[in-house]
C-alpha cells in the first residue's frame, strides 16, 4: 500500500502550508484519498509533482536541509524577488498608462463639450433671419473655426 501523508504531514514535509496544501487538494491539483473522515496524500504524488525529492522517505525526507537543499531553496527565493520586481514594474506602468488615459479622457470630454457648444452657437446663428445683424458674419465664421478645432482635437490619438 503506497504511503499516504495527512494534510498537516504533507505541509510540514514540503515546506507548505496547511492552507496551500488543503486549497491544492481541493481544486484537484494535488490528488488525495478520504480515509476515516481525514485527506491523506500519496507520497508519490508529492514526488510526481516536484514537491519533494523523489524517493525520499517521510524520515528521510524530513531530516535536517541539506545545503544543496538550502542553495535551492535560495535559487527560489531570488527567482521570486526577480518576478516579483517584474509585477512591481508592470505595476508602476499600469498605474501611469491609468493617469494618462484618465487625462486623454479629460481632454477628449472638454474637445466635445467645444464642439457642442460651437454646434449650438451655428444652430442659432442659422435659425436667425436672413437679415444679420451686423457682427453675425464674424460670430459665424468664430464659431465655424471653433467647430473646426473640436473636431480636429477630436481625432488626435
Amino acid at each position: 500500500m503506497p504511503q499516504t501523508l495527512t494534510i498537516a504531514e504533507a505541509a510540514a514535509l514540503t515546506g507548505l502550508s496547511k492552507t496551500a496544501v488543503r486549497r491544492r487538494v481541493e481544486r484537484g491539483s494535488l490528488p488525495a484519498v478520504l480515509r476515516a473522515g481525514v485527506r491523506r496524500i500519496p507520497l508519490s504524488e508529492l514526488e510526481r509533482q516536484g514537491l519533494v525529492p523523489a524517493g525520499a522517505g517521510v524520515a528521510e525526507a524530513a531530516g535536517p536541509p541539506t545545503q544543496e537543499a538550502w542553495s535551492e531553496l535560495l535559487d527560489r527565493l531570488v527567482d521570486q524577488e526577480r518576478r516579483l520586481a517584474e509585477y512591481r514594474l508592470l505595476a508602476a506602468q499600469a498605474e501611469s498608462l491609468h493617469g494618462e488615459i484618465e487625462a486623454e479622457r479629460g481632454a477628449r470630454q472638454a474637445a466635445e463639450a467645444a464642439l457642442h457648444e460651437a454646434r449650438a452657437q451655428v444652430r442659432m446663428l442659422e435659425a436667425r433671419p436672413s437679415a444679420r445683424p451686423p457682427g453675425a458674419g464674424r460670430a459665424l465664421r468664430a464659431a465655424a473655426a471653433l467647430l473646426a478645432r473640436a473636431a480636429r482635437a477630436r481625432r488626435l490619438p
